[in-house]
């Protein structure tokens, strides 16, 4: 990702506003946040930073991107995965129905979804 303008200020700004509206699919790590971070942190804006700078924040373990608590997190995952679940379910009984079939019981039970969740270290 690559920003230009007349001046430091407005490539920042250009460059940050691309990393806001970036949007990665997939279960990829990134580090757009710490990047948005880097880009608004004084020192990068004043142009006085330094590899330097950069492995200090590293070493001291500066948050550089907001932290999402656990609970949140599995909780999210669990809907999202559920929702995905249902309609892939979903898509089958209508499959079945166009052709005039009736669906097996195994895709219609909408109530129950079983699935593992790994957040943490844990296995939820």
């Amino acid at each position: 990702l690559f920003s230009h303008a007349s001046t430091r200020e407005e490539a920042c700004k250009n460059l940050l506003v691309a990393l806001q509206e970036m949007t990665i699919r997939g279960e990829i790590s990134n580090n757009t946040a710490a990047l948005q971070y880097i880009l608004q942190s004084p020192e990068f804006r004043t142009d006085v930073h330094s590899t330097a700078w950069l492995d200090v924040l590293i070493a001291d373990k500066v948050p550089m991107a907001p932290s999402v608590q656990d609970k949140l997190a599995v909780v999210c995952g669990s809907v999202v995965t559920a929702r995905n679940l249902f309609m892939d379910h979903r898509a089958e009984v209508l499959s079945c129905l166009d052709r005039g079939l009736v669906p097996g019981s195994t895709v219609t039970q909408y109530s129950q979804h079983h699935f593992s969740l790994i957040f943490g270290d844990f296995k939820y």
